[in-house]
């Protein structure tokens, strides 16, 4: 599995980064996975989770649930066939986390709690190399998965 994330182009300036930066969620070094599960204070909040694997589960978001406590939907084509797509809302803790591992890949060395960009200009794709490894964070193609 490949993420390939992209920052607005202030934070690339101020990171002097690529446009986009390679990222696998699977591949965590026991280092990473030490500093995810002791967590990291982010102006007064903690960053935190309990293994990889949670990290990697949180990407996916949690539904928006609308007034009538049900998850909400939109219809989606797929293949052709109209279909509806539960909307989810993104895990900024998550999200941070990818975009600092990108960040570290990419050779920019910043920690963890000092990791700050524009959420609104993020954007990410997933390339799943096989069908049964599931939906993992938002891919700008299918807005139906997931919105920040």
């Amino acid at each position: 599995m490949l993420v390939k994330i992209r920052l607005g182009d202030k934070d690339r300036e101020r990171f002097d980064c690529a446009e986009w930066l390679p990222v696998d969620p699977l591949s965590v070094s026991i280092r990473e996975a030490i500093l995810l599960q002791k967590g990291v204070e982010v102006d007064g909040g903690v960053i935190a989770f309990d293994s990889p694997a949670a990290w990697r589960l949180a990407l996916n978001g949690h539904p928006l649930i609308g007034e009538d406590g049900e998850p909400v939907t939109v219809e989606a084509v797929v293949d052709g066939e109209t279909t509806k797509r539960i909307v989810k809302v993104a895990n900024y803790d998550a999200e941070m986390v990818l975009v600092w591992l990108a960040l570290k890949r990419a050779g920019t060395k910043v920690a963890l709690g000092d990791v700050d960009y524009d959420s609104d200009d993020l954007d990410w794709s997933v390339q799943v190399e096989s069908e049964d490894a599931g939906e993992l964070g938002k891919d700008p193609s299918t807005p139906e998965t997931t919105s920040s």
